[in-house]
């Protein structure tokens, strides 16, 4: 039995003649210690394995005091990094007012918040997309010290919303052109079908037979187009896939059979056409890097508005092991209307023209775990990486 043992010497005379004890029983005491070191335990267990980032921040100094492992890999600090940084520190100002509302209308008012979602600075500067909840902390008369805060890294999150906002626009535009540009090349053939129907009930005559040539012209010409779209569609899914046949291939001699098709529109046009003499090798699929090309370089034919048309095909400098391009026009550049679009089938500019094509060079480059950006600079810009496929 665990016991408090107090005592004294007991004197007569000012000679000690023996000693007082009273020993008291502290077991419920010391159970009630163990209990808070297994309970301080757990706390400090389930404070380090969570998956999500808790802080506690300090009312009294405005930092944080106390971060868990997860918060600290979202923050991107050590620990003694975090405990000096403010909150201006690792938060974008346009998120200030915004949780000054939260605070005063949630965690004032109720002692915690919903979740919700905002960025934080991360040590190298990146913002990243966390959701936030927050709870106070009150001491013993109930005054707010400081509060708890859990949080959770939510960019995949958003990477799989805008990814979702993506394939929801092209959905868009695939309704768009079954919609729009395919109803109309299918109703030219069915009211040709209809008046051809009527013409054959008329009499056998000249004039007649050159009304049933030209219907039967019209028929043939709205159903190539409607084929076009159709084709269009199909290469537009086959774009996406995972490619098959992976090999080095020489970037410059995919060029180069882009532009020996091309070589006729290019000297009628008197279209000039610089590129770099070395290109690269791309471990890829042969027909990705024809496509990527061949779609970039047909955009720049179609699109550059210069009297003296110029189309670059450079190579940038690799980064991250990615291969880097850029093919540029000396035309008017692309239309503010659309530069945001470009990439989402069927989009549609001031123009009134639609395609695929940039929608497909987009689609590649994602196969291959990259990315293309359009820009105007001196003309259209077009800059995309890749990576080897392993």
């Amino acid at each position: 039995m665990p016991v408090v043992i107090s005592a004294r010497l007991m004197m007569e005379d000012g000679v000690p003649v023996g000693v007082r004890g009273v020993a008291t029983d502290v077991s419920d005491i010391n159970h009630a210690h163990q209990m808070i070191q297994i309970s301080e335990e757990k706390y400090r267990n389930l404070f380090e394995s969570s998956l999500d980032g808790i802080e506690v921040v300090s009312f009294e100094t405005g930092k944080i005091i106390e971060a868990n492992q997860a918060a600290l890999e979202i923050f991107g600090y050590t620990l003694d990094e975090l405990q000096e940084q403010g909150y201006t520190d690792l938060t974008p100002e346009s998120w200030f007012l915004i949780e000054a509302a939260i605070f005063r209308d949630q965690l004032n008012v109720r002692g915690y918040t919903d979740e919700y979602e905002k960025e934080i600075i991360r040590k190298d500067g990146k913002l990243v997309p966390i959701s936030m909840r927050r709870w106070l902390i009150r001491d013993e008369s109930g005054e707010p010290v400081a509060m708890w805060n859990i949080l959770r890294d939510i960019t995949e999150k958003k990477m799989r919303e805008r990814e979702l906002e993506r394939v929801n626009a092209e959905l868009r535009g695939y309704a768009h052109t079954v919609s729009h540009d395919l109803k109309n090349p299918i109703h030219e053939v069915s009211f040709s079908a209809h008046t051809l129907d009527m013409l054959m009930d008329r009499p056998d005559t000249e004039e007649n037979r050159q009304y049933i040539s030209d219907v039967l012209e019209i028929m043939k010409k709205g159903l190539d187009r409607a084929n076009r779209l159709i084709d269009n569609i199909l290469a537009l899914a086959e774009s996406g896939q995972v490619p098959h046949d992976v090999r080095p291939v020489d970037v410059s001699e995919k060029i180069d059979e882009v532009l020996e098709e091309r070589s006729v529109e290019m000297e009628v046009r008197g279209i000039r056409v610089l590129k770099d003499s070395d290109l690269g090798v791309v471990m890829a699929s042969p027909t990705h890097i024809y496509q990527l090309f061949s779609n970039l370089i047909k955009n720049a034919f179609e699109y550059c508005d210069s009297d003296s048309p110029i189309i670059e095909v450079r190579a940038l400098d690799k980064a991250n092991g990615e291969h880097r391009y850029l093919v540029r026009d000396n035309g008017s550049g692309i239309p503010a209307d659309l530069i945001e679009r470009i990439f989402i089938p069927f989009s549609r500019g001031s123009s009134g023209q639609t395609g695929i094509g940039l929608s497909i060079v987009d689609r590649i480059t994602r196969v291959y775990a990259s990315d293309v950006k359009a820009y105007n600079d001196s003309g259209a810009c077009f800059e995309f990486s890749l990576r080897d496929y392993e």
